[in-house]
Parts: structure tokens; C-alpha cells; sequence
């Protein structure tokens, strides 16, 4: 099953605009995206636009559509905005009704006074092996379903889960995120009695999953999908190296009153600035710029590195737009103690030089399963 036809395409010369309609281009028509990026000129605008031709479709009855376009919608919206929460929740009934998957399917598990939510899609034939499957900063594990259905097709059963700061662990428990991702790793395992299982991260991922791995030898096997060393520098090359650096020096330093002030002033200007604090303040649950900025030095995989026994596989986009690609060199030079480290990068060529491999995800679906394959031959041929 190809999850999507490979290209990564210019839909808007806004960055990050473009990032989310190829995001949408999963599931909406092509020509349609074509024709939001050339008509959307600001984030703000970007939601207005998303809104009214999600209620377009929910009159002709193209719910599923619509569900999608209300996510493109609210993934923009900052906190304030009046609809944010209504939007989320259209997207997440539309969601369960109309695609194929089967309601049960879905799962609440309770953790530290909240719920997460999981998906368990089972294998189909002989089951395989456990795929544990997680989101990064700002995803949803119903994003991922389609991709879920290319592994569980292939003899894999899939479980995915939201931790805090994702989905509706956040948006419904008011569940905000944490570095020490072994935690609901732990819930999440503990509840469904896996006992050996390949865990596998995308984005912020990246760094979840091989955080959680270097504690929970039940995992015995972690995808890095989008290599994540450090969070913080994602921060860095967002705002040019220079102006990064000095960020984060000043707080080291202690500086709280110019790291707000001068953020506050630069969210008045921006949009997009306004958006990105609103969003991280959200998710992590700090009080202002300052503290969301601290928090994200705890992002670093480096101090456990060395913990993380299991294979690995790490998977980098050339051309990634949020982390830079010295981030997986620097990831695989810290799992010194690996069973064993493979590295891919993904090319503009193949249409996955992007983040996430969003032009072209059905490479890095071949690309784990046959990873998965080489280590079964190998673990036979030893005898495990």
C-alpha cells in the first residue's frame, strides 16, 4: 500500500504554510491545495481560509474531508482563539466516523490524573513483531493511521499512543509534555502487556523514542524518524545561528525580563512568532517565553546516550526545513553502546529531503521494514 504518491510540492513560498499543506496533501485533492496556497497570505489568514472550506464540505456531507481541513485550521489557531477547541473535537469525530477504523480500536489510558490516547491496529496473517509508535510536538496520532496500515498489512501490529503534550493527552486532560518520555512509555507498555516490541518516533520523536529506550529494556529496537540530538537547536536554526546563540545564552545567564520583553514585542509584530510561543507555552505548560525556552534545554538525549543498548535506526531528511542534519551525526555518534546503529538519509532526488519525509513517507515505511527484516535474519543466524 502506498500511504501517498511521492512529491513534495510548492504549494505556498511561505515555509511553513507549504510544509502544512503537503501535510494535508495525505488526504486532500491536489488541485484544491493548489489553489488554498496561492489564494492564503499569513498564518491567521491561513485558518480563516481552512475553516470556510471545511464548512464548505461538511454542507455537501464530505466529512472526512472536512475533519482534515479543521485540523489544518486549528493547528494554526493560537490558544486564545475562540474556536480552537471546537475545531480539534470536529476533527476527532469526523476522524472516528469515517474512516475505516473501527471505533474500539481506540483506547483512553489513564496517566498521573489524565488519559492518553492510543489506536491498536492488530497485524494482519502471523503477527511479526510489536510496533509502539509516537508523535512529536505538535502531531496527532491519527495522523499516522495510514501509515499504521502499511506495517499492519505487512504481518505488524501497531499501537499508537499520544503522551502528554500530544493530541488530546493535551488538548482534553490538559496533559502537558515532558522530556522524560519513559514515563508514559512505561504506562503505555504496562497496559497492554507488551513485553518486547520496536518503538518507533517521528519529528520530536526523534529524540522521544531513543529517550525512552535508554530505560525500558522491553524495546528492543528504536526508529529515530527525524534524528533529534537536541530540541533547543531546532530553536536556534528557526532564528539564524547567531540569534539562537544568544538566545539561549542569555537564559543561561538569567536574563527573564529581556528574553520576555523582547519576545512580547516581537509577537506583537509577528504572527507566526505569536503562534510559536503560544503553541510551545501551551504544550509545555511554562508559564512565559523564559521558562519555554529553559524547558527545552531538558531536550537532550546526550547525558542518556550512552544507555541505549538496542539496534537503531536513524532517519534524516537532506533538506529538513526544522532539524538540521547534523543532528543525526550527532546522534549516532552518542549511541556508543547500540547493538547496532543504521543511518539513512533522505534525498530531494527521492522526494524526501523534507521533514518527516512528508513528499514521500512510503520510502521510510520500506526503509524500516527492511531494516526489521535484516536484523531478524541476523538475530536468527546468532541464534536469538
Amino acid at each position: 500500500m502506498a500511504v501517498k504518491k511521492p512529491g513534495y510540492y510548492t504549494y505556498s513560498n511561505d515555509e511553513t504554510l507549504n510544509f502544512m499543506l503537503n501535510r494535508l496533501a495525505w488526504h486532500i485533492n491536489h488541485e484544491r491545495l493548489v489553489k488554498i496556497g496561492k489564494e492564503v497570505s499569513s498564518l491567521e489568514h491561513f485558518v480563516s481560509v481552512m475553516l470556510k472550506e471545511a464548512e464548505e464540505d461538511e454542507q455537501k456531507g464530505l466529512l472526512l474531508e472536512a475533519g482534515y481541513l479543521y485540523r489544518g485550521a486549528e493547528f494554526f489557531m493560537t490558544q486564545e482563539h475562540p474556536r480552537k477547541k471546537e475545531v480539534y473535537n470536529k476533527f476527532m469525530d469526523y476522524f472516528y466516523k469515517y474512516t475505516d477504523l473501527v471505533q474500539s480500536r481506540r483506547t483512553e489510558v489513564p496517566y498521573e490524573g489524565g488519559k492518553l490516547g492510543t489506536i491498536d491496529i492488530p497485524a494482519e496473517g502471523v503477527e511479526r513483531d510489536i510496533l509502539v509508535f509516537c508523535s512529536g510536538f505538535d502531531g496527532l496520532i491519527e495522523e499516522l493511521y495510514d501509515i499504521a496500515l502499511s506495517f499492519s498489512k505487512n504481518g505488524y501490529r501497531v499501537v499508537l499512543y499520544e503522551g502528554p503534550g500530544q493530541g488530546s493527552a493535551l488538548r482534553w486532560s490538559d496533559l502537558t509534555m515532558t522530556h522524560e518520555w519513559e514515563r508514559p512509555t512505561k504506562i503505555i507498555l504496562d497496559h497492554y502487556k507488551i513485553k518486547r516490541c520496536t518503538l518507533i518516533g517521528i519529528s520530536l520523536g526523534g529524540y522521544l523514542a531513543p529517550r525512552a529506550a535508554a530505560f525500558d529494556s522491553r524495546i528492543k529496537r528504536v526508529v529515530s524518524w527525524g534524528s533529534m540530538q537536541k530540541f533547543a537547536e531546532c530553536t536556534k536554526k528557526a532564528m539564524g545561528g547567531r540569534k539562537g546563540n544568544i538566545l539561549f545564552r542569555f537564559i543561561k545567564m538569567g536574563f527573564r525580563s529581556l528574553i520576555n520583553t523582547t519576545l512580547k514585542k516581537a509577537a506583537a509584530r509577528d504572527l507566526g512568532i505569536k503562534w510559536g510561543l503560544s503553541h510551545g507555552l501551551h504544550t509545555s505548560g511554562q508559564k512565559d517565553a523564559f521558562d519555554f525556552f529553559k524547558w527545552l534545554l531538558n531536550f537532550d538525549l546526550e547525558p542518556v546516550a550512552h544507555l541505549i543498548e538496542q539496534d537503531a535506526l536513524l532517519i534524516q531528511g537532506t533538506d529538513d526545513h526544522l532539524v538540521d542534519v547534523e543532528q543525526l551525526y550527532q546522534q549516532f555518534r552518542s549511541l556508543v553502546n547500540a547493538r547496532s546503529v543504521t543511518t539513512r538519509l533522505a534525498t530531494k532526488k527521492e522526494e524526501a529531503a523534507q521533514h518527516c519525509q512528508i513528499g514521500n513517507p512510503q520510502l521510510v515505511i520500506d526503509e524500516i521494514l527492511l531494516w526489521m527484516e535484516g536484523l531478524d535474519r541476523r538475530n536468527v543466524l546468532l541464534g536469538d
